[in-house]
């Protein structure tokens, strides 16, 4: 595409942002009327939220994009784009491939055949381990392919053993996550103009490595960066890594995918993929009023963000940068976004520690 298509794109999408809104602000944080919306927020967190963003502009105003933030320009096949790095040291976990196959082991129910009642019934007659079942005829043939499985760690095969009798949000499945010891743990979060067929603003990565997270982030400084972005976050990808999303199987993904496919790019790649959304709904779905991330990081994590811009506020406050060129306005999308990672990596460490622990 040309420069002038993409500065037409920019535009449209602009108008697009101005005539509507994808929440409703609940006056009076009136909660029953909270119930009558997918997207909402209440007025006393909007008005808050606005007086923040007020205090940014006058800080901000007449600031050169390139001071605000300590980025640099990166060339792809695509074009120009934004890339912002930073660092965040996170507590280091050894990967345990021993563990993993001790909880696999004294998991009789991945034999097929045995439910939850009769690995009761085996237990209590001293079964406590697949290898146990190989004494049993009955369970003797699907016990020894299990056992093989397990004993081969192949991250690939135990993963399709562990779906034929778990749900991917089992906490087992995520325990396969240690088993890729040639590949990078790759975080991902995205922030968009909206929902599916907007634009994607902002794109960020998080690579784990010796107890830190190498954050880089794609900041869209006018919406013909876009394809560039993508191309620059398509090379995290088509090395396979190992991915790690929040609800990234329903929207993250998709949403990448269609933007890909709208600029011509490919990207038919298969990777091991665990959605920290379903496992958190099976482990906190019963504790916890919803399973929102900044839900799971204040109650679970203990982590209280300040200022914090939800993403349905995320629209508007770009529009109000394009038009008003105040880059200052951007850094509550860097800090959300990033902190989003962070967490991100935080909750799946914490959730396979507990599993470990057999909590």
């Amino acid at each position: 595409m040309s420069a002038s298509c993409y500065e037409g794109i920019s535009n449209r999408w602009s108008d697009e942002v101005r005539k509507s809104r994808d929440y409703k602000v609940i006056r009076n944080d009136n909660c029953y009327k909270a119930g009558f919306y997918d997207s909402f927020i209440f007025e006393s967190e909007y008005q808050d939220i606005r007086d923040y963003i007020e205090k940014i502009k006058v800080q901000y105003e007449g600031i050169p994009f390139e001071h605000c933030f300590q980025g640099d320009t990166l060339s792809t096949p695509a074009g120009m784009c934004y890339r912002i790095q930073s660092v965040e040291k996170i507590p280091q976990r050894e990967k345990e491939q021993c563990r993993i196959k001790e909880h696999y082991l004294s998991d009789l129910t991945l034999v097929f055949g045995i439910g939850k009642k009769t690995a009761e019934v085996l237990h209590g007659k001293g079964c406590r381990s697949i290898r146990d079942l190989l004494r049993i005829r009955q369970f003797r043939e699907e016990a020894a392919w299990c056992l093989k499985i397990i004993e081969e760690s192949d991250p690939e095969n135990v993963n399709l053993m562990l779906s034929k009798r778990h749900r991917s949000s089992h906490p087992y499945a995520l325990l396969s996550s240690d088993l890729f010891t040639d590949r990078d743990t790759i975080f991902l979060d995205i922030e968009t103009l909206g929902l599916f067929s907007r634009p994607i603003i902002l794109f960020g990565i998080a690579i784990e490595r010796e107890g830190s997270l190498l954050i880089e982030q794609y900041l869209l400084r006018e919406i013909a960066e876009e394809p560039a972005s993508i191309s620059a976050v398509l090379e995290f990808l088509y090395e396979k890594p190992v991915l790690v999303t929040y609800n990234g199987k329903s929207f993250d993904i998709p949403y990448i995918k269609e933007r890909a496919s709208f600029y011509g790019f490919n990207l038919d790649i298969s990777l091991p993929h665990y959605d920290m959304l379903h496992v958190a709904r099976s482990r906190y779905k019963n504790e916890l009023n919803n399973c929102r991330l900044s839900t799971i990081e204040r109650e679970v994590l203990g982590i209280f963000r300040e200022h914090d811009i939800p993403g349905v506020l995320v629209p508007e406050l770009y529009e109000e940068f394009l038009n008003s060129g105040n880059s200052g306005l951007l850094i509550p999308l860097i800090e959300h976004n990033r902190q989003d990672l962070i967490s991100l990596a935080l909750l799946f460490h914490y959730i396979k520690k507990e599993t470990y622990e057999g909590r």
